[in-house]
């Protein structure tokens, strides 16, 4: 982890050295810049800078940094920095953030200057709710997919008869489709979609590396096992003894990653590499042991491995629902400290986090939300890897956002589903299989754009 000092250095020299800057001020979370040129700053540049959490332009020449709780040591470090002392200038006056903001926006800028102000104070009044607001268009989004679910397919419906259906009407063979069959599959898609994606997005905020999701540190690949084990074992196996099987084995999987990487640290490249490892190990371990079945198990292992709600029923479904009220809720108590933790061990130590409690307790939960994924679906790759990551981007925050990640994760898995059903109908494709495909093309994105952006610079993993 890099010192403040390097920070604050980077920091300086990314928005054009000291003498680009007109004043500097700071309040709780953010650094506040007022430059002479603010066109020269790169934005994916300073948010790569270690301890920068995002990036804000402002109006006119000013400009914002995010850097979290250690904002104050960063500050300081960039006053007492050499540069400093003949070039850029802290708030004369011992003025606070605020007189600085209110002497800026009186500053003439045209004809304009009262409406820059206004859409100023606009901005900054409803940035805190644009997750909110992003979280619930996503699920805006989601339910109409899961609407388009109920009425398409071999057995056309129209919008007025899925309601009716829903309303306790409907005939006989409309209440079979539409109730026993579709929205079942589109209920278990949206929840096992935000509860996969809210696992990644634990497992990245945990790791603070964008690969740091439950498929790819294996996690998923011990839950698999776990079932595969109850499966071919079991004459008759059900969703709750899969569900103990797939929890079972990615505690142990997760036991294990933690105790190969803790002489690095449980975080970061540690964990990824040692997840890694070990699911590559346990890819293996499920393989031989399909080829030791009998051919019907071994079907029915295989079918359940690839991850698909093809034949899913309420039978699995009503679990998957008690589950997801109970596990859902609980992000609310984590969201807090997994941000504070996200700023590095010193500064969550600093701000009286207990860093060791926290992440055993992230890691417990992310491992029963993918574990519980899994018993009801089989493995879907990917997903957990690309909707946290999906979310960022759209809502343009610093961090992860576990709620957007679970909106996201519920519109991405949706919306596969449903193209799992028609792209070859009748013939329906397991979503596991089509998530995989576009997980490779997810990975392709994840690294040439970030690099286009940057000008041809390789991204930071």
């Amino acid at each position: 982890m890099a010192t403040t000092t390097s920070t604050a250095e980077a920091i300086l020299e990314a928005v054009g050295g000291a003498g680009n800057i007109t004043h500097l001020t700071h309040c709780a979370t953010r650094l506040r810049f007022e430059l002479n040129d603010a066109s020269v700053i790169d934005k994916d540049a300073v948010e790569a800078i270690d301890g920068v959490m995002g990036a804000v332009p402002q109006s006119g020449d000013r400009y914002q940094i995010i850097i979290g709780g250690a904002v104050q040591g960063v500050y300081n470090d960039i006053m007492n920095l050499p540069q400093m002392a003949g070039g850029g200038s802290a708030p004369s006056g011992g003025q606070s953030d605020a007189d600085v903001k209110a002497a800026v926006r009186a500053k003439a800028r045209g004809k304009n200057a009262l409406i820059d102000a206004f859409f100023e104070y606009l901005s900054d009044s409803f940035r805190p709710l644009l997750p909110v607001l992003l979280g619930a268009s996503l699920i805006l989004a989601a339910l109409a997919v899961m609407g388009i679910m109920l009425v398409t397919g071999a057995y056309e419906l129209s919008a007025a008869g899925a309601l009716r259906v829903l309303g306790g009407q409907g005939s006989d063979l409309d209440r079979f489709i539409v109730l026993g069959q579709r929205l079942p599959r589109a209920i278990a898609a949206a929840l096992v979609g935000a509860m996969l994606a809210l696992s990644g997005a634990i497992f990245q905020s945990l790791s603070r590396n964008p690969l740091g999701s439950p498929d790819i540190v294996g996690f998923t690949t011990g839950a698999s096992t776990g079932g595969l084990v109850v499966i071919l074992l079991s004459a008759a196996s059900s969703t709750l003894q899969i569900a103990t099987g797939t929890i079972l084995g990615g505690f142990a999987t997760a036991a294990v990653v933690v105790l190969v990487a803790l002489r690095r640290g449980v975080g970061g490249e540690a964990l990824v590499l040692a997840g890694i490892a070990l699911s590559e190990m346990l890819s293996a371990t499920n393989d031989y042991l399909i080829s030791r079945a009998t051919i019907q198990d071994a079907e029915v292992a295989k079918a359940w491995q690839y991850g698909s709600f093809n034949a899913i029923t309420w039978t699995q479904v009503r679990p998957l629902i008690l589950a997801a009220v109970v596990l859902l809720p609980l992000v609310v108590w984590l969201t807090r400290p997994a941000g504070i933790l996200e700023l590095g061990d010193d500064a969550a130590t600093g701000l009286g986090l207990s860093t060791a409690r926290v992440r055993g307790a992230m890691l417990g939960y992310g491992v029963v939300l993918a574990a519980v994924c899994v018993a009801v679906s089989g493995p879907i790759g990917f997903l957990a890897l690309a909707a946290p990551q999906l979310a960022r981007r759209v809502s343009r925050t610093a961090g992860i956002t576990m709620a957007a990640s679970a909106a996201m994760g519920a519109l991405v898995l949706t919306g596969a589903d449903l193209l799992a059903q028609r792209l070859l109908s009748p013939f329906q494709i397991p979503v596991g299989l089509l998530s995989a495909a576009c997980g490779g093309l997810y990975l392709i994105w994840l690294l040439v754009i970030p690099s286009e952006r940057m000008g041809g610079r390789e991204s930071p993993a």
